[in-house]
């Protein structure tokens, strides 16, 4: 995932010994706005995606739940499914949370 730096390779950072000096193509390189922006829309996508999923596991558990009062379904299981869900959705919002926050800190830095 990138952040605010990568590097030309990705060993470089396990390759540097203390008496060897690092070689200047293993210096670290700004992100491109349209890595940024490309970035922004896949950890977009994912909180959709996860939004989706917490959207369906509540339908299951208010389905199952309603099947467990008339024929003893499982609500127990798909209660467990929603909060799975409701933790990926977080996760997946903090990480676009994240990523802007450190865009916007970037951009005010330059400016």
């Amino acid at each position: 995932m990138v952040w605010a730096l990568v590097t030309s390779t990705p060993d470089a950072m396990f390759r540097f010994r203390r008496d060897e000096p690092p070689d200047p193509g293993d210096a670290p390189t700004a992100v491109t706005p349209d890595a940024a922006e490309r970035e922004c829309r896949v950890l977009l996508e994912r909180w959709r995606i996860s939004e989706q999923h917490v959207w369906r596991s509540w339908k299951a558990w208010l389905a199952a739940d309603a099947n467990t009062n008339a024929n003893g379904g499982d609500s127990g299981a798909c209660y467990g499914l929603l909060l799975r869900a409701i933790a990926e959705e977080e996760k997946a919002a903090a990480a676009f949370e994240l990523l802007v926050q450190m865009l916007s800190a970037n951009r005010s830095a330059s400016a």
